[in-house]
């Protein structure tokens, strides 16, 4: 539609999320910091009824973000950015902490690819079968 090409696109895209996570202080999700995800799972512990939640380092959720028809129009298999709510969009795997900040984010599948496959595509879902995000 505006003569771009979809790599310079995405590359913007990836370089404009750097500067915003940079510049807001936005930390990686910490995987490989036990201290890091025992404060998480404090701060869960802490809120929820009777101390009741133990080991939760995170809240996370899937989310259709809507893009437009345009964007994939080269792609060869549209139909698979056409999710259940009938638009086009990127399946979105967010996370966040007690505090409501956000501490992980995937975009890495198209809009009709379930919550569960997106999350196992993630890096999240490789690290806890790694053991990386392993109970005391």
């Amino acid at each position: 539609m505006h003569a771009v090409a979809r790599t310079t696109v995405s590359k913007t895209i990836d370089r404009v999320l750097e500067v915003v996570v940079d510049n807001l202080g936005v930390e990686p999700f910490p995987l490989d910091d036990p201290d890091k995800l025992e404060q998480m799972a404090a701060g869960f512990r802490q809120k929820s009824c009777g101390k009741l939640f133990r080991n939760v380092v995170g809240a996370f959720d899937g989310y259709l973000m809507r893009i437009s028809r345009s964007a994939i129009r080269r792609e060869p298999n549209a139909k698979k950015y056409f999710c259940r709510k009938q638009f086009y969009a990127i399946n979105c795997q967010v996370g966040c902490d007690v505090h409501r900040r956000v501490t992980y984010l995937s975009i890495m599948c198209p809009g009709a690819t379930q919550d569960i496959l997106a999350h196992c595509a993630g890096p999240l879902h490789a690290a806890i079968l790694e053991g990386r995000l392993d109970r005391k």
